[in-house]
Formats: C-alpha cells, sequence, structure tokens
C-alpha cells in the first residue's frame, strides 16, 4: 500500500515559521476522492531546546525525512502530538489524457 511522509509548518504571532509536526499516512490504491485524518508528532528535544524555541523559535528537527515512516528509530524519539491534518486526496490512475491531466 502506498504511503505519504509530510511536514507540517505554522506561524506564530512574531511571524516565526515554526514546525507543527510530522506526519505518516497509508493512501488508498483506489480511484475517487478520499477524506483522510493524519495525527502528527513534533520531537521535544532536550529542556533547554525547548527554553531556546519558547524565546527564539525553531526547535528541533529531524535530520533525515525516512524517521518519519521507519518505526525503529522514531520510537527511540522523545516526542509531543502535533495535531492532525485533515486530507482531501483525488486519486486518478489511468486514462490521463481523458481527465486532462499531462504527464
Amino acid at each position: 500500500m502506498p504511503a505519504a511522509a509530510f511536514a507540517s509548518n505554522s506561524q506564530d504571532s512574531f511571524g516565526r515559521c515554526l514546525l507543527a509536526g510530522y506526519g505518516f499516512c497509508h493512501v488508498p490504491s483506489s480511484t475517487g476522492t478520499h477524506q483522510m485524518d493524519c495525527a502528527t508528532w513534533r520531537p521535544l528535544g532536550s529542556w533547554q531546546e525547548q527554553l531556546a524555541q519558547a524565546f527564539v523559535g525553531g526547535g528541533p528537527q529531524l535530520l533525515h525525512a525516512d524517521t518519519i515512516y521507519s518505526g525503529a528509530d522514531r520510537y527511540r524519539l522523545h516526542t509531543a502530538t502535533g495535531g492532525t491534518v485533515h486530507l482531501g486526496i483525488g486519486l486518478l490512475l489511468r486514462h490521463f489524457d481523458r481527465y486532462g491531466v499531462e504527464c
């Protein structure tokens, strides 16, 4: 089954771009429109990093994107929940020209 990994960002009241969370969800293999809810999480870091994040912004981020979907590495991290991302996906698997899609 195909899967999608993503990172979501937010902007605080000072205009700083902050990591809101990482997410991972399985993409359906049937055509049509699908509504999906994907839970997100973010790394916590040390207490010094959390304090710096409160005053300066930024915060810990993953060095390697494959950590999002590889279970062994991900479960060793200290994380906090980041919320839920609601996805609306439209899938088209063939007859692209019929629907005006150019590859």
